[in-house]
C-alpha cells in the first residue's frame, strides 16, 4: 500500500509540474500574433494546386502548437483568398490587438506568382 501511495503521490507530482510548465510556456507567448495570408485563385489564370493555401495551413499549425512555438490559437490567424478589403480589415484588426509595448506580431503573405510587364515613363 505505501509503495502506491508513493507512485501515486510522484505522478501527481509529475502532473502538476507539466501543467505549470505548459501554463509558464503559454504566458510566454500571449503576447505573439500571426496573420497569415495566402493566395491562390486569380481572375484570369487557371486554378494551381493548392500548395500555398497548405503551406499557410502548416505554418499556422506549428506557430499555435505549445511544443513548438507557442503562439495562442486563437492569436494565429489564416486567410485564404481574401480580396484587397479583407486584407486591410485583418492588418486593422491585428494592430488593434496587439500591444507595440509586448506583442510580438508575424504577418506571412504567400501566393503564386507570374511576370507581368511594367511600363513605365520615361
Amino acid at each position: 500500500a505505501e509503495i502506491v501511495r508513493k507512485r501515486q503521490e510522484e505522478e501527481e507530482r509529475l502532473i502538476r509540474e507539466r501543467k505549470e510548465a505548459m501554463k509558464a510556456r503559454l504566458d510566454k507567448y500571449a503576447h505573439h500574433h500571426a496573420l497569415i495570408i495566402t493566395v491562390e485563385k486569380y481572375d484570369n489564370f487557371k486554378q494551381l494546386p493548392p500548395t500555398v493555401t497548405a503551406d499557410g495551413d502548416g505554418l499556422a499549425a506549428v506557430l499555435s502548437n505549445w511544443r513548438c512555438c507557442g503562439f495562442p490559437a486563437k492569436n494565429v490567424r489564416h486567410l485564404r483568398d481574401p480580396n484587397m478589403a479583407e486584407t486591410l480589415m485583418a492588418l486593422d484588426e491585428l494592430a488593434k490587438q496587439t500591444d507595440p509595448e509586448k506583442s510580438t506580431v508575424l504577418v506571412y503573405f504567400a501566393c503564386h506568382a507570374r511576370p507581368v510587364q511594367v511600363l513605365r515613363n520615361t
